[in-house]
């Protein structure tokens, strides 16, 4: 009877294991939130919401279109591979939430909202900040607030700032270095019990791993440093998150870790322990540095509320454009999207392919994603289908040419694989992966195609730009702009 308790008060890390990268989070009465970075992809800054710290679900967007960070973020250019919004930090102040966060290019930039769901208030450039700086983190201390940001450009220096009173700018004239080494990153800051901490992550033997220093004063000078957990190759070095607590008074470390796997960076909730003032991020070892937890147990949630209602289908918050869309282009409801087919930047390039709508690709024992392709409105030189990309890119539908439609699969850098003409005006199409992220295409309602691994073969999931796999539909034409791709689920 004890064991099944035990077993019951338990869960699972990682509680998201698919590509939640660069978290930071708070408590917001009864509701927890999150941050994670997106990078390439539009929507910006997706928002997460939990009432256990262990249940998630994207809730809404920070930045609702990045193409008003210019071109470059749109399919028109498509050059924000591995670049686009990084590591970011959200905090309440007032009623009001704040969510800072860099782009490496342009700058620092910070919105307002008073539902992290959204909307934002669209986002303001902090003007003393220009191309090289990233990973902020925000105290707001009674009536000051400081900005902890590294300029990443010059040597991974930290600097903290005084914010002006209403949080949008910094005064330059504060700028004060607290820390420095390369690939020292993951501000964050804090202050407890009358101390400032500065939470940040490192490179140190082979891996990455989670430091903290502390002062008198949010810009220090920080004289105290202690490692909070090991590098953990083997736990794909937990590092980059924030602090929450439950109504118990128990810690925890809201986490990703990953380091180049096919699904990201995935997201893990870690106990703490307090050692000398120091909180400790895992279960501590004989030294008093944490170590990885797989089973914790489940913090205490004395009235937990009941998930917000979202939509579902295509419009669901957790799907996205790779780079913002050419939206003339896309008709959309919560169980059909309408794609008009127009030439990728560069043919046979599928990275340069517009209004390619995807989600995260996730680790578990089985996953399967489907959908229904109409191909009665398909033109001469279109293609339209189901994909992955990360670092490499793997098209799965159908193609027309010759007046014929085709079914193929095309991988790149290999062959294209072409596998008979379709007479269906509609297919069904479907990919299913494992833990070992080795995709098998299938059409389930085509008996006529007997499809084998042999001149099939699986596509491995791959990693790239920093970013894990994502799965998606798709349509382009090589010839021009014509043709409709329609899409169900």
């Amino acid at each position: 009877m004890l064991a099944a308790i035990a077993l019951a008060a338990a869960f699972a890390n990682p509680v998201l294991p698919a590509d939640f990268s660069d978290l930071d989070c708070i408590r917001s009465g009864n509701r927890f939130y999150a941050i994670t970075s997106t990078l390439h992809c539009s929507p910006g800054m997706d928002v997460m919401e939990s009432s256990d710290m262990v249940d998630w679900q994207v809730v809404g967007h920070v930045v609702e279109d990045t193409s008003v960070f210019g071109d470059d973020w749109t399919w028109k250019r498509m050059r924000r591979y591995g670049r686009g919004v990084w590591a970011g930090c959200i905090r309440e102040r007032k009623g009001l939430f704040y969510c800072y966060f860099g782009t490496p290019d342009e700058g620092i930039f910070v919105a307002t909202a008073k539902d992290p769901a959204g909307p934002w208030t669209p986002p303001h450039k902090m003007a003393f900040f220009g191309r090289g700086w990233d990973d902020t983190g925000v105290l707001f201390d009674g009536e000051k607030g400081y900005l902890a940001v590294t300029q990443f450009a010059a040597g991974y220096k930290t600097y903290v700032f005084d914010l002006t009173p209403d949080g949008l700018e910094v005064i330059p004239e504060s700028q004060t270095l607290i820390n420095e080494g390369h690939g020292r990153e993951a501000n964050k800051l804090y202050k407890w019990n009358g101390t400032y901490y500065h939470l940040y992550s490192e490179v140190e033997g082979g891996g990455r791993r989670l430091m903290m220093a502390r002062a008198e004063s949010p810009k220090g000078p920080y004289f105290e440093r202690r490692i909070l957990s090991h590098p953990q190759r083997e736990a794909d070095e937990p590092n980059q998150g924030g602090f929450l607590v439950d109504d118990a008074g128990n810690w925890f470390f809201f986490t990703h870790h990953g380091h180049g796997q096919w699904y990201g960076r995935a997201a893990s909730l870690l106990p703490v322990t307090w050692i000398d003032g120091w909180p400790i991020v895992g279960k501590p070892d004989e030294k008093g540095v944490g170590t990885m937890v797989w089973n914790p147990e489940r913090p205490v949630i004395k009235n937990p509320v009941a998930p917000r209602s979202l939509p579902s289908g295509f419009l669901s918050p957790e799907w996205a454009w790779n780079h913002a869309p050419r939206r003339e282009k896309v008709r959309l409801t919560e169980s059909r999207l309408e794609l008009d087919a127009f030439k990728p930047l560069r043919n046979g390039d599928f990275f340069t392919v517009g209004n390619v709508f995807s989600k995260r690709s996730w680790r578990n024992a089985t996953n399967e994603f489907t959908v229904v392709l109409d191909i009665l409105q398909m033109t001469e030189g279109q293609r339209a289908g189901i994909c992955h990309f990360g670092g490499t890119t793997s098209e799965f539908g159908v193609k027309m040419e010759n007046g014929k439609k085709m079914l193929y699969r095309k991988d790149s850098g290999a062959e294209e694989i072409n596998l008979g003409e379709i007479s269906e005006s509609k297919i069904r199409l479907t990919t299913s992966w494992g833990l070992d992220g080795r995709a098998s295409y299938s059409l389930p309602s085509s008996p006529n195609f007997k499809l084998s691994t042999l001149d099939f073969p699986l596509y491995a999931l791959t990693w790239g730009n920093y970013r894990g796999d994502r799965v998606g539909v798709f349509t382009y034409n090589t010839r021009g702009e014509s043709g409709t791709a329609v899409f169900s689920l």
